[in-house]
């Protein structure tokens, strides 16, 4: 088994460009198309190099592969925050509660009581 954390984990602030070819929008829409889009983007570092961030979100310590990367440009990025690893508590199953059962749906009786009201 892998000692965790494999790497460290950080969030990245980054300027994402993006675009549409099947999207039309009115003149009016255009300013708000001239920003970059600003994202979080939370993964564990591979390589922090000059040309910029190599992040993973999974990793398997069977094999020990990572997947679902993102590869963040330098010039992109607005800031990076390190986080420090949660700790997280595995219950065990045995002290699991049941998943709990929602309550039978009722049929409302059907009522003959109700005034009717007619469209003219």
């Amino acid at each position: 088994m892998a000692t965790f954390p494999p790497r460290p984990l950080v969030m990245v602030t980054w300027k994402d460009a993006h675009g549409s070819s099947t999207t039309s929008y009115a003149e009016e829409e255009l300013p708000q198309l001239g920003k970059p889009k600003i994202l979080w983007t939370i993964g564990c570092v591979c390589e922090d190099t000059e040309e910029g961030l190599l992040l993973f979100s999974e990793y398997s310590p069977e094999d020990k592969s990572w997947r679902a990367h993102r590869m963040i440009p330098r010039g992109m990025i607005i800031e990076v925050t390190p986080l420090a690893w949660p700790k997280v508590k595995h219950p065990k199953a045995s002290k699991r509660a049941a998943d709990p059962q929602p309550p039978p749906l009722e049929t409302p009786p059907a009522s003959s009581s109700a005034p009717s009201r007619s469209v003219d």
